[in-house]
C-alpha cells in the first residue's frame, strides 16, 4: 500500500504502452509515452472472475457492486476473447498449471493449502500483458537498441527423441520431430482433453522443453510462438523490465524520429549517457546475471514453500494419504499429496521386493521378475514416515509395503538392489564352522611373514604366551580337509644356542638316562617315530612350540627350493628368546619333508632337557638375575654351562657356513 502500489483514487507514475487492436485479436499499432494514471476501483481476480461469470445473470449483487467499472470489464473481457482466438491461430502453447496457495491461522501456522484456480480474470491480465511485451519487443528492434529479449529456443534433440518414444506408446505423436513447431505440440494438448492421463502427457511435453533465458540476441519464443518477446510490465520486481523502461525512455526523451513514441512538449530532453548507458558487452553480462538470479530466486521460493510444507506434515507422520507420482527417478519416486499439494519420495528400497530398472524415455520403473510398473500420473496410497525440517524432505512409503514384505517366498522378486548373499561350498557345508585349511593358513602365514612370533612372544608373559599356542595348536586340529597328501613325521631341528657350550658337555646331556622330576609329562617335541601332536603346557612351564600344516606353515626366509622329490634343506632363523630359553622350531616348507638342521660342530639336545632348562630359566629370571639352575641329572650338565650371549644372533648356521 506505499509508494508503488495501485491505490483507488492515487495519482501514480507509469509508462503507457496504447495499443490498436482489431476485432481478430491482431496488435495494428502501439505507442509508449509516460504519463499519470488514476485508479479507479482496486479489485481482486476472485470478484472480477465473478462479475464475469455472472455477465448474463441479472440482479447480480457482485456486478451492482462494482456498477461504475462493470461496462469497462466486459469491453475488456470481449478484448480478451478475441487475444484468445488470435492465439490460437497462432498456435501458442496452453499448459494449465496448478499453483498453490498457502493459508495462516492466527498463529502464523499453516492451517492449510489450497490450489489457486485460473479464471477468465487471470487469463485477461496475462493476454494484455503478452501483447504490451510483444510490443515492447518489437520497440527495441526497430530502434536498433540493445537490450535485454526473453529468449526461448526450440527442444532440443535429445528430449525431442525421449518425447517421440513416450508419446509412441500412447498413440500419438508430433508432426514432425525435425522441425517441430509450438502448433505441434498445441495439437497433442487438443487430442489428450479428457483423458485420464492428461496431466502426465502435459507434464512430459512441458520437461521436453528449454528453460526460457535473458539475452541480448532476440531469438524468439518458441512457447508463446512470438517472433520477438521481452519483460516489460513488472519493472517493479523484475530488474530486465526496469531496463526496458530505461531503453523505451532513452528514446521518448532525446530527439530521436520516431512515429512509435509520444512527447510531451514541457519533458526535458536526456542524454543516453545518462539514462541508458549501456552497450552490448554490458547488456549480455546483466543478460547472464539476470538469468542466474531468476533461477536462484525460483529456488529459494520453492525451498521457502518445502520447508512450511514440512512443517505442516510434520504432526502428521503415521498417516496415510492419496497421491499421485510426480516424477520418476532412478533412485524412487516423488508422489504429490492429492489434497495438501505437498511432494515426498518413496526410495526405490521401500518399493515392493525387486529388482527395478529406470525406463527415463518412459517415464517408469519396471520390477525384474514381478513386472510391476510405476510409472508417472500413477495414483498411490502413500503413509508420511519422515519429515526432515533441515533438509526440507518428506519420505513416504507405499501402504500395502508391509503385505509386499510378507508375502511368501518365491511370490515376490528378490529386495531393491540388494545382492544375493554368497552360497556357501560343498567342503564348507561338510566342516561345518571350521574354517578351510587354506584360509586359516593364509592368515597364519600372513602374520608370520609380518611379524616373528616368538620375537613378540619373548616380550610377553609366558600366560599370554601360552594362550597363544593353543589357539594355533586348536588350528591344526581343525584342518582335517586337504588335498595334498599328509607328510611323514620327521624330527623336528632345533636350532643351537648362540653361546657354544662344550663338546664333553653336549655328549652328557645326550647321554642322561631320565628326565628330571619336575619336567612336563607333555611328550616330546620332537620325537624320531611320533607324529607332531600339539599338547597344551603344563602351568608354569615354558610354552611348547606348535607345529602347523603345510598349507599354513610361513615361508623359510632363508634355505633352498621346495620340491616334491628333495626334501628341503632349509635352516630355521634363531630368534630372540627369554633369557636362558630356546628358540621356536622351524617348519618345512608346503610338499617338502623337513629335515634336522644342526649348528656347526653341535649335536642336537633332546626337547625334554632343553624345555626344562626353559622353564628354570624363565623362573629365575624372575627371582633374581642370575641364580645357576640344578643339574637335571648326575651327568647332565649344570645350567650355567649355557652361557647366553650379549645379544642374541639371528643369522642362521647355513650362512655361517
Amino acid at each position: 500500500n506505499g509508494l508503488c502500489s495501485l491505490n483507488p483514487q492515487v495519482d501514480r507514475l507509469c509508462m503507457v504502452c496504447e495499443m490498436t487492436i482489431s476485432a481478430k485479436g491482431r496488435i495494428t499499432g502501439y505507442t509508449f509515452y509516460e504519463a499519470i494514471m488514476h485508479s479507479k476501483a482496486r479489485l481482486t481476480y476472485t470478484q472480477v472472475g465473478y462479475i464475469l461469470a455472472d455477465k448474463a445473470k441479472k440482479g447480480s449483487e457482485i456486478r451492482a457492486t462494482f456498477s461504475p467499472v462493470v461496462p469497462h470489464l466486459d469491453e475488456l473481457h470481449n478484448l480478451y476473447q478475441a487475444l484468445r482466438g488470435e492465439r490460437t491461430l497462432r498456435g501458442a502453447i496452453d499448459f494449465e498449471t496448478t499453483e498453490t496457495r498457502i493459508l495462516f491461522n492466527e498463529h502464523r501456522k499453516i492451517e492449510r493449502i489450497v490450489p489457486v484456480v485460473r479464471n477468465d480474470a487471470h487469463k485477461l491480465i496475462e493476454e494484455c500483458m503478452l501483447a504490451a511485451n510483444v510490443c515492447a519487443a518489437k520497440f527495441l528492434e526497430d530502434h536498433n537498441i540493445p537490450a535485454l529479449y526473453r529468449v526461448h529456443e526450440s527442444p532440443k534433440e535429445r528430449k525431442l527423441e525421449l518425447l517421440k518414444d513416450f508419446l509412441g506408446e500412447l498413440g500419438l505423436g508430433l508432426r514432425s520431430y525435425e522441425d517441430v513447431t509450438p502448433a505441434d505440440y498445441q495439437a497433442v494438448m487438443e487430442r489428450i482433453v479428457g483423458r485420464p492421463d492428461a496431466h502426465l502427457i502435459q507434464t512430459v511435453l512441458l520437461r521436453s522443453m528449454n528453460q526460457a533465458i535473458y539475452g541480448p540476441d532476440n531469438k524468439g519464443h518458441f512457447g508463446l510462438a512470438y517472433k520477438a518477446y521481452t519483460h516489460f510490465t513488472s519493472p517493479i520486481r523484475r530488474y530486465p523490465d526496469l531496463l526496458t523502461h530505461r531503453a523505451i525512455r532513452s528514446i521518448i526523451r532525446s530527439s530521436l524520429p520516431s512515429k512509435k513514441v509520444r512527447r510531451h512538449p514541457a519533458a526535458n530532453m536526456i542524454s543516453q549517457e545518462l539514462i541508458y548507458p549501456y552497450d552490448m558487452a554490458k547488456i549480455l553480462t546483466l543478460g547472464e546475471q539476470c538469468s542466474l538470479t531468476e533461477r536462484r530466486a525460483d529456488e529459494a521460493t520453492r525451498d521457502v514453500v518445502s520447508w512450511l510444507k514440512c512443517e505442516y506434515l510434520q504432526d502428521r507422520v503415521g498417516e496415510i494419504f492419496s497421491g499421485v507420482v510426480s516424477a520418476v527417478v532412478g533412485f524412487g519416486l516423488f508422489v504429490e499429496l492429492t489434497d495438501l499439494f505437498v511432494e515426498g519420495l518413496i526410495h526405490i528400497s521401500a518399493l515392493p521386493q525387486d529388482y527395478y530398472h529406470h525406463q527415463p524415455a518412459q517415464h517408469r520403473l519396471v520390477g525384474e521378475r514381478s513386472g510391476k510398473t510405476f510409472r508417472l500420473g500413477d495414483a498411490l496410497q502413500v503413509r508420511v514416515v519422515r519429515v526432515s525440517l533441515d533438509e526440507r524432505k518428506v519420505d513416504f512409503e507405499l501402504e500395502s509395503q508391509g503385505a509386499s514384505r510378507k508375502a511368501p517366498k518365491g511370490s515376490a522378486g528378490t529386495p531393491a538392489r540388494a545382492p544375493e548373499p554368497p552360497k556357501k561350498s560343498a567342503k564348507r557345508q561338510k566342516a561345518g564352522k571350521v574354517k578351510p585349511l587354506a584360509e586359516a593358513g593364509s592368515r597364519h602365514k600372513n602374520a608370520a611373514q609380518q611379524e616373528p612370533p616368538l620375537a613378540k612372544g619373548a616380550r610377553q608373559k609366558p600366560r599370554k604366551a601360552k594362550r597363544k599356542d593353543k589357539n594355533l595348536a586348536s588350528t591344526v586340529v581343525a584342518q582335517p580337509v586337504s588335498k595334498a597328501p599328509a607328510p611323514q613325521p620327521q624330527p623336528v631341528a632345533v636350532a643351537a644356542p648362540v653361546a657354544k657350550p662344550r663338546k664333553r658337555k653336549i655328549n652328557k646331556v645326550e647321554a642322561a638316562p631320565t628326565p628330571a622330576p619336575t619336567a612336563p609329562k607333555a611328550k616330546p617335541a620332537a620325537a624320531k617315530q611320533s607324529a607332531p601332536k600339539p599338547a597344551a603346557p603344563a602351568k608354569g612351564s615354558a610354552p611348547k612350540p606348535a607345529v602347523t600344516s603345510p598349507a599354513s606353515a610361513p615361508k623359510p626366509k632363508v634355505g633352498t627350493k621346495a620340491a616334491a622329490a628333495k626334501p628341503s634343506t632349509a635352516v630355521p632363523k634363531p630368534i630372540t628368546a627369554a633369557k636362558g630359553a630356546l628358540s621356536k622350531p622351524a617348519v618345512s616348507a608346503k610338499g617338502a619333508k623337513p629335515k634336522a638342521a644342526t649348528a656347526p660342530k653341535a649335536a642336537p639336545k633332546p626337547a625334554k632337557t632343553t624345555a626344562v632348562k626353559a622353564q628354570k630359566a624363565v623362573k629365575a629370571a624372575k627371582v633374581a638375575k642370575a641364580k645357576p639352575a640344578k643339574p637335571q641329572t648326575p651327568s647332565a650338565p649344570r645350567a650355567k654351562s649355557v652361557k647366553p650371549a650379549k645379544k642374541p644372533s639371528t643369522t642362521p648356521a647355513t650362512k655361517k657356513r
